[in-house]
């Protein structure tokens, strides 16, 4: 039987679109919970800083960004140079790795369905376009 530590890989990859350009992220897919993120939560709720809600959570979860300083140094992970980062840019990453983390439920679906000859799982339309 697959222990808890297997479900989910060491390691994913996303990519974040911004106004620069394209910024590629790995990160920790075992630390995006739904504890974890109901941590987050309750500390956004509590009015926490940054600090707690923002730079902790990206901390935790990214192993390694393309994003670097003007001498294309790596830029770090740290509160110190997180807090001189556009706080857009820093949520944009942050919801990026949530919502990579979390299933596609089509993939899902076909990878349940894949090779079978039974029945079509295609969704069908609850609705009827209006046309005209």
């Amino acid at each position: 039987m697959p222990r808890v530590s297997e479900l989910v890989a060491d390691r994913a990859e996303t990519d974040v679109q911004c106004d620069i350009g394209t910024l590629h992220i790995v990160y920790r897919p075992r630390i995006v919970t739904t504890e974890w993120q109901r941590k987050v939560g309750e500390a956004e709720a509590r009015g926490e800083g940054d600090e707690v809600t923002l730079f902790a959570p990206l901390r935790e979860t990214i192993i390694e960004w393309n994003v670097t300083d003007e001498s294309d140094t790596p830029y770090p992970l740290t509160d110190e140079a997180l807090v001189k980062l556009p706080r857009q840019i820093l949520n944009q990453v942050l919801l990026a790795v949530v919502a990579s983390a979390r299933p596609n439920p089509q993939r899902l679906l076909d990878s349940f369905t894949a090779g079978s000859s039974g029945p079509s799982t295609q969704p069908t339309p609850l609705t009827k376009r209006r046309t005209g």
